[in-house]
This record gives structure tokens, sequence and C-alpha cells, in this order.
């Protein structure tokens, strides 16, 4: 049931056959209650200690949203500092308890996990490092505007990362520091009630030289990620799936979050389709993808309807990948025998899209298609026969130009490495000149 918080009237419309309480998306603790017979009422439940906590705000309508809202966060203020807000009174109030640095970092987490947050794993690393790191056992209403510069200046000290590498780090600690303390002077938490990140400035892109430009990988490299995908399965027994990930990236040109968050049910096995839903797609179009042989091989072994299709590499859903490429990226150099700039994953997609048409597989109105679905597209151009067949002969024609450089580059390492060694002289991956001798 689709309910929209904002709106008074759309809450006055819920019927139940039976009693049902509905939790506010954004303010912890809060519930509707409804019944069948039509009474609403506004409930608050939250824990702690261990010690439950419930209490009646309020019928609705006569209690309005924005008024429940406001009590519920007075009483998640008094829980998230310690208090009971229900205590009876003439009780001897406790005294507020202290909050550190370190412990509203994890009451943070726990808050981004909750509201499935993007790169939650990546984000507390970077958090842990820096923040925690560095001011961890400061109270968090003592901290000043300096100290946070200090935690921001970090990573422009930090001999490994250089100065434009730490310039980029330190504007990224900076976003995840004002995001927090943003998150604590909401919550009030240790009674904080300013943002000392708030009116600190990034370092300004045009002063950080040597940001590294949008990458796209060549046809080659994409061939190496694959076979290093590939080496990197056999090298963990076959428990991973890395081959699987990486094919399916490198054969339809998708974002990473597509693949690694792909569900069973989206793989329509009966029509050849990948259908990625408006609320997983990035520019909430519907994604209509009439795969190749050895995609739809993957999705119809993979697939279970309502469960991923792809297990989790790292033990969580998000963040972990970078160690991950950095595994596959030595390994493509292994194979390779020279050095590969640095790459990202979303790097495979612009690579996928500058290759099909490098390569005149496709035409530029058919990789549109594949790669950019305009949220406005008719649903009934989305499942056009003329349009899934030309997308469809385009993503085939691809996968056997990717498959014959795959077994050209399998050809060259096997026969250099009969000899010794890795070849050493090839050094440009996209001149076509040096590659003549591996196509096949």
């Amino acid at each position: 049931m689709m309910i929209n918080w904002k709106s008074e009237q759309s809450l006055k419309g819920i019927n139940v056959e039976r009693e049902k309480a509905f939790a506010h998306p954004t303010c912890d603790g809060l519930l509707l209650r409804v019944y069948p017979n039509g009474t609403k009422v506004w409930r608050w439940k939250r824990a702690l200690n261990n010690k439950p906590l419930n209490d009646t705000l309020g019928k609705f309508p006569a209690m309005g949203i924005a008024v429940a809202i406001d009590r519920a966060r007075e009483l998640n203020v008094a829980v998230d500092q310690g208090f009971d807000p229900l205590a009876k009174a003439g009780s001897i109030p406790q005294p507020a308890k202290r909050v550190t640095i370190d412990e509203a970092w994890t009451t943070y987490m726990a808050d981004c996990v909750r509201r499935n947050r993007k790169s939650v794993h990546i984000r507390d690393l970077t958090g842990k490092k820096w923040i925690v790191g560095a001011i961890g056992t400061k109270f968090v209403a003592d901290v000043t505007e300096e100290d946070v510069q200090r935690v921001v200046d970090g990573p422009l000290n930090s001999p490994s990362k250089g100065r434009t590498g730490g310039a980029v780090r330190s504007n990224g600690v900076l976003k995840i520091c004002k995001t927090f303390g943003k998150f604590c002077k909401k919550r009030k938490i240790d009674g904080v009630r300013d943002n000392p990140a708030e009116n600190i400035d990034p370092i300004p892109s045009a002063s950080i030289t040597g940001v590294r430009a949008k990458r796209r990988l060549s046809l080659r490299e994409l061939a190496l990620v694959i076979l290093a995908a590939r080496e990197l399965d056999r090298r963990n027994g076959g428990t991973t799936a890395w081959a699987d990930i990486m094919t399916l990236l490198v054969m339809n040109g998708c974002r990473k979050g597509e693949v690694f968050d792909a569900l069973g049910d989206e793989w329509k096995g009966n029509l050849g389709l990948w259908v990625i839903g408006p609320e997983r797609y990035k520019t909430s179009a519907e994604c209509v993808l009439p795969v190749s042989t050895t995609s739809a091989e993957i999705l119809s072994r993979r697939a279970e309807t309502g469960s991923y299709i792809i297990p989790s590499q790292s033990g969580v859903r998000t963040g972990a990948y970078v160690y991950f490429r950095d595994k596959l990226w030595r390994i493509m150099e292994e194979i390779a025998g020279y050095a590969i700039p640095h790459w990202t994953f979303h790097d495979i997609r612009h690579g996928f899209r500058t290759n099909i048409r490098k390569e005149r597989i496709a035409s530029k109105e058919v990789a549109e298609k594949i790669i950019h679905p305009s949220p406005s597209t008719d649903i009934d151009e989305l499942y056009d026969d003329d349009w899934l067949e030309e997308m469809r002969e385009a993503l085939t024609k691809w996968e056997d130009r990717v498959n014959r450089e795959v077994a050209a580059v399998k050809l060259l390492s096997n026969t250099t490495s009969s000899k010794g060694g890795y070849p050493s002289t090839i050094t440009d991956a996209d001149d076509p000149t040096k590659h003549q001798v591996l196509r096949v």
C-alpha cells in the first residue's frame, strides 16, 4: 500500500480488514495504528536499554501529521540522550549521558543501514579512519569548527595520497562530516545545537590539478576484465561470482548497482528480457534489455524469484567494491604483462558505449536505447518488437566481438607464458595496429 505521509487526505483513505500499524518512513518510532472501524491513532514505540517504551500520542485527524511528528521527535531526543521520556512524574532525573563521537558514529551508521543508504561500508571505513580516528574520544557537543577542519586536513597531510589525491579525499571526508553533523544536530545527540562542519568550504575543483578524466576501457581491457574475473574465481576456489558479475557489466553496459542488486523476478526468461524497474534505475525509467546468449545463461542459472541474482561477494550488499576492483586490476596486469591505468566499475559502462559504436555494432540511436532509456518513453515503445530485435542483434554482435577478443588475449597469454614471460611491447590498448595479430 502506497502512503503519502505528507497528505492527510491520503491517511484518511487508509482502510484495513484487520488492525494494522504503519510506520512513518522518516520519524523513528512513530506509528499510525488503523482499526477496521476506521479509527486511526498515533502511537510511539521505542526501546531504551532493552526496555520497551510505548505511548499513545493522539487520534488522527484530530492530531495532524506535523504535530505527531514533532511530539515523536521530542520523545526521540530524550531516548537518544539516555532518558526515559515516559518516566513517572516525581522520579529522580538521571544526569544526561554524554555521547562521544565514536558512539554517535555507531548510531549514525546504524541509521544509514536502516535507511538503505548507498556505499555504507565505504562511508563507515572512511569515517572511522579520518573522523573517529582523529576526534573519536571527544564529546559531540564539544566539537568545534577547528576540530572538523583538522579532520578534513588529515588526507592533505597523508603522504600516501599526494596533493591531488589528498585534496579529492579531503573533500569526500568533508562531505561525510557535514552529513554526520547534520544527523547529530537533528537528533540533538549530546545536546548539540549546531553543525560545526556547516560553514567549512571544500577545496575548489579548479585548484585541484591532475584530477582523473573520464576513462573508457578499450576492447582489449574489457576482455582482460572478464579473464581476470574468471581467474579471481579460480583462486577463490569457485566460491565467488566475479566472472558472472563482470560478464554482465561488460556485455550489457549496466551500472554497478543494477547488477549487484538485481532481483530474480526481473529476469523474464520466457521472453529473454531483463527488466530493471524504475525504482532501481538511476533515471527512474524502466530499462528493458533483450540480453544475448551468455547473459541469458547467467541470469537463468542464478535467478530465483524475490532474491538477489548475484550473492554478496563481501558479506555486505554495499561497499567493499574498491578492494575487489583492485584485485581484478592486479590480475589484469598479470595477464597483459604491462601496466594498466586506473579504472572504476563505471568506466566499463563508458567503454561499452564507446566500443559498441567504434566497432560499428550499433547505431547511435540503438546504443542510446540500451544505455540511457528515457523516463518519458512510452511503455509500448519499450516493448516494441522492432526496437527489441535491433537491441538484441546489437548485444549479440557485441557478445561475439568480446568473446573473440577474450580468445585472442588467452591465445597471446598462453603463447608468451610458454616462452617464459608476458609481452612487453604492447603498451597502447587502443592502437589497432598493435593488435592485428591478435584478432581472430
